[in-house]
């Protein structure tokens, strides 16, 4: 029978007693973890798939301390089933778990949560993490994806979800830790690239989100399940075969009071589709909430009209008479009449 209960810690496992904790007594260079299959265990409260290392004082005294440092976590899942994947390590009674930056690269198998970082004991612990990009193109996600770590307490630098491919997800995904009946804020980016399946789950605490390269993805969440003041939409790479595709189809968007950014290069199409499913009620009204940047130059500012659906023209440059226009319910960037 499969224990339901199962650790895998791949940097390790360190314990003991340092005061000074000041340098770290057990280290790793760096940590490569390819899960391809089997059964590890369900969701448990400090159970799960840790890229970096429990770390416990054995005495558990005031002063108590033991630190262990893992280089750079790598974590590739591409089958089996599992319960929490973590990128970070584990710290109880006082210790100190640190790693360097984080990649989870997930295209299979079958998850319960992610945490881009780690998780810590109620017996005291700190973990730490540099920056954390988690990558989604496949796999199931049953429960959620927090970008930052689980609890206050286990600390990420920057970080960064990414979602790629054709499949659907589900999952919710958060840019801050996992705190019951708390949604902090949080300066995580998400971003959509080359992604063309329909995601519906929960999006929340991120700064922006971007949607970018060839995608043509639906967004089947309520606008309410939703919380993002900033949208953008990169085309720098984006093949001119995509330019009357919408980038986003949303039928129940609302980006009232959002701030929506176009990135786009030179080298320009008879226009770009981003947005399908939302009238021109459905954006906010505010002046210079519409940004054009091209080839990385400062963005310049656009005034959208609710009752026209269209924002003034860019008044020179080489899309000089361009802006943006609501048209059908579709959101355009075109050469206005």
């Amino acid at each position: 029978a499969t224990k339901s209960d199962v650790c895998i810690f791949a940097g390790g496992y360190a314990t003991g007693h340092d005061t000074a904790k000041e340098a770290p007594v057990y280290t790793v260079e760096s940590v490569t973890l390819n899960v391809k299959g089997g059964e590890w265990g369900s969701a448990h409260g400090g159970r799960g798939v840790f890229g970096g290392a429990f770390a416990s004082d054995n005495t558990a005294s005031a002063d108590a301390g033991v630190y262990a440092m893992v280089g750079d976590v790598n974590i590739s899942i591409t089958g089996g089933t599992m319960g929490n994947v973590y990128g970070g390590g584990w710290a109880q009674r006082k210790a100190f778990s640190r790693v360097g930056d984080v990649y989870i690269s997930i295209s299979g198998g079958t998850i319960e949560n992610v945490f881009g970082g780690g998780s810590h004991s109620t017996t005291g612990g700190t973990t730490q993490a540099g920056d954390v990009t988690i990558t989604v193109s496949g796999g199931t996600i049953l429960g959620d994806i927090y970008a930052r770590g689980q609890l206050d307490g286990d600390v990420v630098n920057n970080a960064e979800v990414i979602f790629t491919g054709a499949n659907d997800f589900a999952c919710g995904v958060y840019g801050y830790s996992y705190v019951a009946d708390a949604a902090p804020a949080s300066d995580a980016s998400l971003t959509f690239s080359d992604y063309t399946g329909t995601f519906s789950g929960e999006l929340g605490g991120f700064a922006d989100i971007t949607v970018g390269g060839n995608s043509w993805m639906t967004l089947g969440t309520a606008a309410d399940d939703v919380s993002n003041g900033a949208w953008i939409f990169d085309f720098n790479e984006r093949d001119l075969g995509f330019d009357g595709q919408a980038a986003l189809a949303w039928s129940t968007a609302d980006f009232t009071g959002d701030t929506i950014t176009l990135r786009i290069a030179t080298t320009r199409s008879e226009g770009w589709t981003l947005v399908s499913g939302a009238a021109a009620a459905a954006y906010n009204t505010d002046a210079d909430k519409f940004l054009v940047e091209i080839d990385g130059a400062e963005a310049i500012a656009l005034t959208f009209d609710a009752a026209t659906g269209k924002t003034d023209a860019i008044a020179d440059g080489s899309y000089a008479g361009w802006g943006f226009a609501v048209e059908d319910s579709v959101l355009k960037f075109k050469k206005l009449a």
